[in-house]
C-alpha cells in the first residue's frame, strides 16, 4: 500500500503540468470522413508539402519552377508584363490560338493585339512559321523593304544592296522559270528566263527597248558544244532569221535564211570596205556572154556588179590556168 501511494505521488506533478486539449464546440471527432484526421490530411503546409490537382483562383506565385506544365482551356495563353515600367506599356502574349502558336504584343487591357510571330502545325508536325515584323540578325534586317532586306514576306522578295550568294541559286517550280529585273526608273521589267525547250531567253518588256551587252576589257563569246555556234537575228515581222555562225571546221558564215534574200554590206559614209583574204570565192555570179563586158579576148565570162545607185555593170572574168 505504501508503495502504491508513493507511485501516485511521483506521477502527480506530471499530470499537473500536461498540455491541456482545447475544447471544440461543437465537438469534433478524430476518425471518420468528417473527423479531424481527414481534415488535416487536406491541409497544405506553407513551407513545404505537395498540392495534388489544386485550383488556384487569383493570387500570385513567386520564385516557382514549373515542370512539364500544361496550360489548358480555350485558346490557352501566357501574359508577360513588366510592372517596373510605366502604366499601359502593354505586354507580350504567348497563345495557342485555334491550334496556331502566336507571339503577340497586346495592350494592358488585353483588348487589342499585334502579331509578331506565328507557327502553324498539322498534328505534331510544324508546317510553317512566319514573322509579321522585320527580323534583325547579324546578317542584316529581314522583311524591311524600305531599308532593303535579304528576305521579304511573300509574295514580295527584296534583296539588300549587293548581296552575296554562295553555291548555286536555283529558280525552279515553273514551266518558264523567270528572273524579272525592274529598274526604279523604268515602267516595266525585263526578264531572263528559260523556255520549255531549254533555251535561255533575254526579254526586254518595254516597247522598243533593246538588249545591250557591255564587256569591258574582254570578249563576248557564243559557244555551242554540239554543232555550229550561231547568232540568229529576226527583224520585226520576219520569221526567217539572219544568221552569223562558225561551223565545226572553223569557217565563218553570214547568211539570211529567207528564200532569195540579199546580203548587203555597207561601209558608213566614205569608209572603205576591206576584204582581206588570200582568195575570194563567188558562187555562180557570172554570165557566159562576154559581150556584156566588152568581148575582151581571153575572157570567159562577166562578173555582175552594181554601184550605189543600183545601176548594173560588168567586169571581165578570166579563168586562171
Amino acid at each position: 500500500m505504501k508503495r502504491l501511494a508513493l507511485l501516485l505521488g511521483l506521477c502527480a506533478p506530471a499530470l499537473a503540468f500536461a498540455q491541456s486539449v482545447p475544447t471544440m464546440n461543437p465537438r469534433v471527432t478524430l476518425a471518420g470522413p468528417t473527423g479531424l484526421n481527414a481534415a488535416m490530411a487536406t491541409k497544405a503546409d506553407t513551407a513545404n508539402g505537395t498540392l495534388s490537382t489544386p485550383t488556384i483562383n487569383g493570387g500570385s506565385v513567386n520564385g516557382t519552377s514549373l515542370v512539364n506544365t500544361a496550360i489548358t482551356g480555350t485558346n490557352p495563353a501566357i501574359q508577360l508584363q513588366d510592372t517596373s515600367t510605366s502604366n499601359d506599356t502593354a505586354r507580350w502574349q504567348f497563345i495557342n490560338y485555334l491550334g496556331t502558336f502566336q507571339l503577340n504584343a497586346v495592350n494592358d487591357a488585353n483588348t487589342a493585339n499585334n502579331n509578331a510571330f506565328t507557327c502553324s502545325r498539322n498534328g505534331y508536325t510544324v508546317t510553317g512559321c512566319s514573322f509579321a515584323a522585320p527580323l534583325t540578325t547579324s546578317a542584316g534586317t529581314f522583311g524591311s523593304p524600305a531599308a532593303g532586306d535579304v528576305l521579304g514576306l511573300w509574295p514580295n522578295l527584296y534583296f539588300a544592296p549587293n548581296p552575296n550568294f554562295s553555291g548555286t541559286l536555283t529558280i525552279a517550280g515553273a514551266a518558264l522559270p523567270t528572273l524579272n529585273l525592274k529598274s526604279t526608273s523604268a515602267n516595266v521589267a525585263s526578264a531572263i528566263y528559260q523556255g520549255t525547250d531549254g533555251a535561255l531567253n533575254l526579254q526586254p518588256n518595254g516597247a522598243g527597248a533593246g538588249t545591250n551587252v557591255f564587256n569591258a576589257g574582254s570578249s563576248f563569246y557564243v559557244h555551242d558544244s554540239v554543232g555550229s555556234a550561231q547568232i540568229n537575228m529576226l527583224a520585226a515581222g520576219q520569221s526567217n532569221p539572219v544568221t552569223i555562225w562558225q561551223d565545226t571546221q572553223g569557217n565563218a558564215w553570214f547568211s539570211p535564211t529567207a528564200t532569195n534574200a540579199d546580203n548587203t554590206i555597207v561601209a558608213n559614209g566614205t569608209g572603205t570596205l576591206y576584204l582581206n583574204a588570200n582568195s575570194i570565192q563567188f558562187n555562180n555570179p557570172f554570165l557566159s556572154d562576154i559581150s556584156k563586158c566588152g568581148n575582151i579576148s581571153g575572157a570567159t565570162g562577166c562578173l555582175e556588179v552594181k554601184n550605189d545607185g543600183g545601176d548594173l555593170g560588168y567586169i571581165p572574168w578570166f579563168k586562171a590556168n
